[in-house]
């Protein structure tokens, strides 16, 4: 089963532990998939399979370009990030949005 995702998490005081038990699939369809906003000290499994388009990602916003996870504004949060055949960007980390500063991520990208 398939189905769009596109989500936006922001300012909660404390993150809840996050994980995507299938595979998200980021198509065509909007430039960020899913964003996280403001949130503190959360764990995050997310795994991406396929889609995304390939575009000049040196550029923070390119033409055509997806990306698949944003964070933005967060402190003290684990990612860990699973990326199978995605074209687009995997992960922004925005140092603006959400009360707090972005800073202390533990990321781990396979």
């Amino acid at each position: 089963m398939q189905a769009r995702l596109v989500a936006q998490l922001e300012d909660a005081a404390l993150a809840p532990d996050v994980g995507v038990e299938c595979a998200a699939l980021a198509d065509a369809g909007p430039f960020s998939a899913i964003t996280f906003q403001g949130l503190r000290d959360g764990a995050f499994d997310l795994w991406v399979l396929g889609g995304g388009e390939d575009a000049d990602y040196t550029l923070a916003d390119p033409a055509g370009g997806r990306q698949a996870f944003v964070f933005q504004g967060c402190r003290r949060c684990e990612l860990d990030i699973r990326a199978n055949g995605y074209l687009g960007r995997v992960l922004r980390t925005m140092r603006r949005g959400g009360f707090y500063k972005l800073s202390f991520l533990d990321i781990r990208l396979e």
